[in-house]
C-alpha cells in the first residue's frame, strides 16, 4: 500500500483524470500529470476480474511495483488496468508493466 503522501486525493485524481496526458499500452492506460512529487492510483475495474479478491490482488501487486519505480519521478500517475492483465502470471505481469512504465517515463 502506498503511504498517504504517495496516494492521490479525490480532487487530485479528478483533476488528473480530466486534464492529464493519456498513453494507451497493451495492458494499461496511463494518465500522467506533472507534479512536485510522485503520487499514484491503480484502477482495476470489473472488466478485468469479476471477483474483488482478484482485483485487489492485482491492485496490490501493481501498487508495490510502482512504489519501487517511483524513485526520481515527479508526477501524478493514474494506471487503469486492461482485462488482459488477469491472464498473466505474477512475474509476467511485473515484467510487462515494468517495461511499459519505463517506456512511458522515457517519453516524458
Amino acid at each position: 500500500m502506498l503511504s498517504r503522501h504517495e496516494r492521490l486525493t479525490t480532487a487530485a485524481f479528478t483533476e488528473c483524470f480530466r486534464s492529464g496526458k493519456r498513453t494507451h499500452t497493451t495492458f494499461a492506460t496511463y494518465i500522467v500529470c506533472p507534479g512536485t512529487s510522485f503520487s499514484c492510483a491503480v484502477v482495476v475495474g470489473k472488466k478485468v476480474a469479476k471477483r474483488a479478491i482478484v482485483r485487489n490482488r492485482i491492485r496490490r501487486q501493481l501498487t508495490a511495483l510502482y512504489r519501487t519505480l517511483a524513485m526520481g519521478v515527479s508526477a501524478a500517475v493514474i494506471v487503469i488496468v486492461k482485462p488482459g492483465v488477469k491472464n498473466l502470471s505474477r512475474k509476467e505481469r511485473a515484467r510487462v508493466m515494468l517495461l511499459e512504465f519505463g517506456e512511458l517515463m522515457k517519453k516524458r
